[in-house]
């Protein structure tokens, strides 16, 4: 389980906790930093993020079109946007905060996501061009359950947690497609830090 290590510049003020099992949201971290701030005297503080998601829940992805022969393979494109931003943060905090991941959640319309032979994940924020952030294709033999997690390939600024519901993203799925809709989620994970300078 890896801590949260918040380390304040000046030498007395140095504390860590330990970070449960659930997620916590950039406000929680606000509080926990914030709590210490007073308590110790500090007036600088910066907290490592152990934690941090913005999930895109129970996204409808088309069904395979009817004329489609069932077991041939086809592809879906579904377009999405992310539905709210974190709350923007306090002008005396800063953050330092990097998208690493991606995981994709099967919730109903089949049995794992073992039909999936590639997949491809793209951004665009606002006046840009699109960026391709995640690409997928299992290996030979490679076992796929209801969840696929997997590293971006670049940090785009598209991704930002504070603006990310302004970017469009879309998914491309090539497969043995369900006939009936499927829903996922799709899950961005963030690592970084929060600065406190008061």
């Amino acid at each position: 389980m890896k801590p949260m290590k918040l380390t304040h510049l000046l030498p007395w003020c140095s504390k860590s906790f330990a970070n449960s099992r659930r997620v916590f949201t950039p406000g929680v971290w606000l509080l926990v930093l914030a709590g210490s701030m007073l308590n110790q005297g500090c007036l600088q503080a910066k907290a490592d993020i152990p934690d941090m998601e913005v999930t895109r829940e129970n996204l409808a992805i088309q069904p395979a079109p009817s004329t489609l022969p069932e077991g041939a393979e086809g592809t879906v494109v579904q377009q999405f946007k992310y539905e709210k931003s974190p709350s923007p943060l306090p002008k005396s905090v800063t953050s330092d905060l990097h998208a690493t991941d991606v995981t994709i959640t099967l919730r109903q319309g089949a049995k794992d996501l073992s039909f999936i032979h590639a997949a491809k994940l793209t951004v665009t924020k606002p006046g840009d061009k699109p960026e391709t952030v995640l690409e997928f294709q299992p290996e030979n033999h490679q076992a796929v359950g209801n969840s696929i997690t997997l590293p971006l390939l670049s940090d785009s600024d598209a991704l930002n947690p504070w603006s990310v519901d302004e970017s469009t993203f879309e998914l491309t799925v090539t497969g043995i497609l369900p006939h009936q809709a499927w829903y996922l989620d799709v899950k961005l994970s963030y690592s970084g830090s929060f600065s406190y300078r008061s």
